[in-house]
């Protein structure tokens, strides 16, 4: 006869199994998108300074 504990067991460590690959999944997805947002902010950034030095070299600012 098996114990009457083991179901219990066996969903609790299923349980544990899913809550580790959700963290798992949702640092990896954070990862991405951070360094997503991070690199759209450079990208504006080199953008806004071409345009300031564009600007100085035409005497004008040019809008973005």
């Amino acid at each position: 006869m098996t114990d009457p504990l083991t179901p219990i067991y066996v969903a609790l460590a299923v349980f544990v199994s899913l809550v580790i690959g959700a963290v798992m999944l949702g640092v990896l997805v954070w990862r991405g998108v951070s360094r997503n947002i991070a690199r759209t902010i450079e990208r504006m950034e080199a953008r806004r300074a071409e345009f300031d030095r564009s600007a100085r070299l035409t005497g004008h600012r040019a809008g973005l």
